[in-house]
């Protein structure tokens, strides 16, 4: 992420999931993943940028885990001059029923023209499967992306292109199976569930855009 405000430089156990004053620039999940820009486009990084990386860790057994995550960068080329952005779809409104597989949809429609070059989907262990449809109303998406089957374990990220138009409907979808006797909502930990479609894409004018629905079905999405 890029920092919005000056931030004390050096290593911080996180106190929050994610701060309103980080601008992200690139997310990646559990396993190896490369973003490769389309030509012609770049990060815009201006000198005195301050850079937060962040880490979330999940350790299920009673022995210290130590490892390293590596981040790995290029400098910028003579006309790479489209800026890259983050293009989002999802929702926050998630109430998966005990012992049952189910659906979460959300369905927004796009306020700009974009460019879509690759997507991280993100859910968590009871995920299945996750599918973007889009088209010019509601009666007429067909499916643009989909990754079926989901696999926590191995979160690519997925170099397909979508071209989006001003006012196109879209609709994500996440599938779930809850084999648990409980049911399982919206939450940060690995053992609660996301749904996320985040969009690595050109053409947006901020870092963060996007069609998502941040509202619980219990309570508005808090702020850190």
């Amino acid at each position: 992420s890029r920092s919005l405000i000056p931030v004390e430089d050096g290593l911080a156990e996180c106190d929050v999931l994610f701060r309103p004053t980080w601008a992200p620039l690139f997310i990646a999940g559990s396993g190896d993943a490369a973003l490769e820009a389309p030509p012609g486009a770049g990060y815009h990084l201006p000198a005195g940028t301050q850079l937060v990386t962040q880490l979330h860790l999940l350790n299920t057994t009673s022995a210290t885990v130590s490892d390293a995550a590596t981040v790995t960068m290029r400098e910028h080329e003579p006309g790479e001059d489209e800026r890259i952005g983050i293009f989002s779809f999802g929702t926050t409104d998630i109430d998966i029923p005990a012992n049952a597989t189910s659906q979460v949809e959300n369905d927004c429609t796009v306020d700009k023209g974009v460019e879509i070059f690759a997507w991280l989907p993100h859910m968590h262990y009871l995920g299945t499967s996750i599918t973007l449809e889009v088209g010019m109303s509601s009666d007429s998406m067909q499916e643009a992306y989909r990754l079926d089957p989901w696999d926590f374990d191995d979160q690519i990220v997925d170099p397909v292109p979508v071209s989006l138009a001003a006012g196109m409907h879209t609709r994500t979808t996440c599938s779930y199976d809850n084999p648990t006797d409980t049911p399982v909502g919206f939450g940060e930990s690995s053992f609660d569930e996301m749904c996320f479609l985040v969009g690595f894409a050109t053409g947006v004018t901020q870092d963060l855009d996007g069609c998502l629905n941040l509202i619980r079905a219990d309570q508005p999405m808090p702020v850190p």
